[in-house]
């Protein structure tokens, strides 16, 4: 090559080449030694020819920022970016060991069921995080997949040339376009470019990318495309108006729903195609082997964090109302931010005078007086002294006569005297009546020929004040041992 950098050249004061890796049409692909890290990497160069076209320049430097914001394994690392000293800008990339899938399907061939979908799906796990980020690569072919191999041997893809398909497509010269018969290599882009694509590159999204796919699908099993010619009008016209190949006709072994999934793919519109790679990865998944069911779940929880993400963003803007001129109709329990950015001093007030109003009634209704239908029993104050001295009223307990002393007579009672007050009647009752009622009964009666004979006890008699009403004095009898109520009424009086 004529714009080649000479072997043993130091690129950058710290890249040393050690040869060329391969080269495309954007750009040369060299070995090169890192001195200071002892590490070996790969340096990726714009052509010479291309330095003079801002579009090619803006082009290859986008594909080290996209390649960069992708964090996923099977993207190339990105190390550096640098410029030569006329100004070529270069990538500075991870050196990766094997080969792209075209070589590999030239070399051996068609390749089996599952380890095709294997290599797909792989490739999906990196274009989903791309299509997250809004990247649409727009050159995905074999020649841009990359067959390594992991430290324990088992084989991964990795994604190249992120965002140079626009770019790539403005550099193929007239005599390329007329060499395709058997060269598909010369530009290879337009045998896996959607109909859309082919109108306008600006206007695709990330079904452009499942078109793509679907063809790489399609070729990794048959080693043929599904829209095939000898210049770019015949493949352009066929990609636009005719069916693709079958399959199946090809290739007999392949399940009915491969072919499915390959033909919803290469639908002509995009909205007959599968929405994003998640509905493509849950296609293959009847036919899809271990290692590929890993691949699916991982893109379906990628594809879902951000379709989460999204249903989230809306709502965290807050809603402008300064907008709208009329009533607005909000859904119920809808938050709406104050009308103007000086209210909310005004709004707080408001808020604690709603708050205060509340609970003022609230003390109210639980201050409320209680009416003849109201269950609630008032709070009853303390006793106090004179409270303590009207027993309350409640309703006599009959007394039987087995229950009232055998050996006592009952003293009479001491007549008040006539005052301009009637006299108030008997008071009833009480629980302490009750008490020494029970401690009675408590003691069996005894016949009336032992009480006869057995001496009776000296009865102490008392007189105390009454406090039933002012000036009348009871006369009780309290037989001795015999425990005295607290309660000072007369239990006895009728």
């Amino acid at each position: 090559m004529d714009d080649a950098i000479q072997r043993g050249e130091v690129v950058g004061g710290k890249y040393q080449i050690e040869g060329i890796l391969g080269g495309g049409a954007m750009g040369i692909v060299y070995a090169a030694q890192h001195l200071q890290l002892d590490e070996r990497v790969a340096l990726k160069v714009l052509r010479s020819e291309l330095v003079a076209y801002p579009d090619a320049v803006k082009g290859f430097t986008h594909e080290a920022r996209a390649a960069a914001k992708i964090k996923n394994e099977h993207v190339t690392r990105v190390f550096d970016v640098g410029e030569l000293g006329d100004g070529t800008p270069y990538i500075v990339m991870e050196s990766l060991e094997g080969e792209d899938l075209a070589r590999s399907l030239a070399a051996r061939g068609a390749l089996r069921l599952e380890e095709a979908i294997a290599f797909v799906l792989q490739a999906c796990e990196a274009l989903v995080e791309a299509h997250v980020l809004g990247i649409v690569h727009r050159d995905l072919k074999p020649s841009n997949l990359f067959c390594s191999r992991r430290p324990d041997g088992a084989l991964s893809i990795k994604v190249l040339d992120f965002g140079i398909s626009k770019v790539a497509a403005l550099t193929a010269s007239v005599s390329d376009v007329g060499k395709m018969s058997g060269a598909k290599g010369t530009v290879g882009s337009p045998f896996y470019m959607s109909p859309e694509q082919m109108q306008s590159a600006h206007d695709v999204d990330q079904r452009a990318d499942i078109w793509a796919l679907g063809v790489i699908l399609f070729e990794l099993l048959t080693t043929q495309v599904p829209f095939d010619g000898e210049t770019l009008p015949e493949v352009c016209i066929k990609v636009a108006t005719r069916a693709p190949r079958s399959l199946r006709a090809l290739r007999s072994d392949i399940p009915e729903e491969v072919e499915a999934t390959v033909l919803k793919c290469l639908e002509k519109k995009p909205q007959d195609r599968f929405e994003n790679l998640a509905e493509f990865a849950g296609s293959l998944f009847p036919v899809a082997g271990k290692t590929a069911r890993v691949s699916i779940e991982r893109i379906v929880q990628v594809a879902r964090r951000a379709r989460s993400a999204a249903s989230r963003a809306p709502s965290a803007a807050p809603m402008d109302l300064r907008q709208s001129a009329g009533p607005t109709i909000r859904p119920l329990g809808a938050t709406v931010p104050p009308t103007r950015a000086d209210s909310s001093g005004k709004l707080a007030w408001v808020g604690l005078g709603g708050a205060a109003a509340v609970a003022l009634g609230v003390v109210l209704f639980w201050t409320r007086p209680i009416g003849n239908g109201d269950s609630t029993r008032p709070v009853e104050p303390p006793p106090t002294a004179k409270a303590a001295a009207t027993p309350p009223k409640v309703h006599a307990i009959p007394q039987k006569p087995e229950n009232l002393p055998i050996d006592e007579p009952r003293p009479a009672p001491v007549t008040a005297p006539i005052t301009s007050t009637p006299t108030p009647a008997a008071p009833p009752t009480t629980r302490d009546d009750e008490l020494e009622n029970k401690q009675q009964r408590r003691t069996k009666a005894e016949p009336a020929s032992s009480a006869a004979g057995r001496p009776r006890a000296p009865v102490k008699e008392t007189v105390e004040p009454s406090t039933a009403e002012p000036g009348v004095e009871l006369r009780r009898l309290h037989p001795p041992n015999q425990p005295r109520p607290i309660d000072e009424a007369d239990p006895y009086a009728r």
